[in-house]
């Protein structure tokens, strides 16, 4: 039998308007995209970058940008927050931000560094959980297929909420929540480990074999499957 390798994957986002219609991203792009209200959208060099006007009668307007399976893409968001997306990742947000906090929503996994703003909290949702930014850099990962939740706080302070419950993270810090669940778990680990996806680098140390592996099915795009016992153990 041929056997073929399996491409890897590469830069590409799919962007959604308000008006529902798609926009195609990859690396190669340099283009200016069809205005949204009073804004300017930038694709170049694999990154999406918004805008902003100054015209404060016009309604809030929303985009989604999402990555497929072997995709991941950068964002810069109107206030200048620097988000990333991993493969199979999505974030919703407006075009700008206007009233009293900049909300944003995601699935998957995304990174981000957010511009500190004491007058406008950032705050972002994924599920029916919230991180709120107190000027920091942090990691969410959020994929439907994980067992958990996890926000990494990398630089400042972030809370999280899940029900009833909030913690403050400090640097170094994960606070992990069972999927559809409010109990917040907190504990220390290796940064380098956690964002390694986010310089272009797979980091498997202290993961079991089905973790692994759904991390390399969602950068090859491939599906997983198991025959016989699933290896047990940990990298």
């Amino acid at each position: 039998s041929v056997i073929k390798d399996v491409a890897p994957g590469q830069n590409g986002a799919i962007l959604t308007l308000a008006d529902g219609s798609n926009v195609v991203l990859d690396s190669a792009g340099n283009q200016q995209i069809a205005g949204q209200g009073n804004v300017q959208i930038t694709n170049r060099n694999g990154q999406l970058t918004y805008n902003a006007g100054h015209n404060g009668t016009e309604e809030t307007i929303y985009n989604t940008l999402r990555t497929p399976a072997a995709r991941q893409y950068k964002l810069i968001l109107p206030d200048g927050s620097k988000v990333w997306l991993n493969a199979g990742s999505s974030v919703r947000y407006p075009t700008a931000f206007k009233g009293s906090s900049r909300e944003v929503e995601t699935t998957g996994e995304v990174y981000f560094e957010v511009a500190h703003n004491a007058f406008k909290p950032f705050r972002v949702k994924t599920g029916s959980i919230v991180i709120e930014d107190i000027g920091t850099a942090f990691n969410i990962n959020a994929y439907g297929d994980e067992p958990f939740v996890k926000t990494t706080l990398v630089e400042g302070s972030i809370r999280l909420h899940a029900g009833r419950n909030n913690k403050v993270l400090r640097p170094g810090m994960q606070g992990a929540i069972k999927t559809g669940g409010s109990e917040i778990t907190v504990n220390n680990v290796e940064i380098e480990e956690i964002i390694a996806w986010k310089e272009g680098l797979f980091n498997f140390n202290n993961l079991d074999m089905e973790t692994v592996m759904r991390q390399i099915g969602r950068w090859y795009n491939m599906e997983i499957v198991y025959e016989g016992k699933k290896p047990e153990g940990h990298f």
